[in-house]
């Protein structure tokens, strides 16, 4: 490639995402860059935008959540507060729940199973939900997002999808394993969740195969892999 097309190409991408104002969050070396159709939270610590179970809304709940209480023996044993996912944000009126794992960063990908996965995310859905509802009334920040999820969580009509994000590309893993993987995390956490979402409304990826599918034209966010200056 010549100087000027590769310039010209350079300066294409970067008015892209200026023109896009796009919102960029880091979570196990990954990097997600939503753009400015998607309402996220505008909170910045150190200015950089914060994923959601590190925003003020999980702390003010946390902080309530968290109490101690005494078990048959008389020892005061901490209660679990909530846990929730990474983000958090309204697409097309619709509320999306993300939650990321990134097993590049894992030795052995197998010592988490499957079901048990399943069931952290599930739990972390129903905590987050419970977070939003209770951030409404305990949390200054983003308040318009908090209002307007809690809006559509009142309507008849579903609005809510999950995308879980499990990050498989490991050595240990070949490509046909890793779409197994996905395709049987899928059906579990779609059984987990029959209370709250229909199958259709749960997308199971990782970056190859969100990106082999499009999703990222019907989900508007683009996703790297985090590099390491040496």
């Amino acid at each position: 490639m010549n100087l000027q097309i590769y310039t010209i190409q350079k300066w294409n991408f970067i008015a892209y995402h200026t023109n896009k104002k796009m919102k960029q969050y880091k979570e196990e070396g990954l990097i997600f860059d939503f753009n400015n159709e998607w309402l996220l939270p505008d909170f910045k610590k150190d200015n950089k935008f914060v994923m959601f179970d590190k925003h003020p809304v999980y702390d003010a709940i946390q902080k309530i959540g968290n109490y101690k209480e005494q078990d048959k023996k008389g020892n005061w044993v901490s209660i679990r507060g909530v846990k929730n996912v990474d983000f958090v944000g309204v697409l097309n009126n619709e509320i999306h729940f993300i939650e990321v794992k990134n097993f590049r960063q894992e030795d052995d990908v197998l010592n988490m199973t499957i079901e048990h996965k399943a069931t952290d995310i599930a739990s972390k859905i129903k905590d987050s939900i419970a977070t939003i509802v209770g951030g409404k009334f305990n949390c200054k920040e983003d308040t318009i997002l908090w209002q307007k999820i809690v809006e559509l969580l009142k309507e008849n009509e579903n609005k809510i999808k999950i995308i879980c994000w499990l990050e498989l590309s490991t050595p240990n893993i070949s490509e046909k394993k890793a779409k197994d993987m996905l395709r049987r995390y899928r059906e579990k956490l779609t059984r987990k969740l029959a209370w709250l979402i229909k199958s259709e409304g749960l997308l199971v990826t990782d970056k190859n195969n969100f990106y082999a599918n499009s999703f990222n034209k019907i989900y508007n966010f683009e996703v790297y892999f985090e590099t390491v200056d040496s």
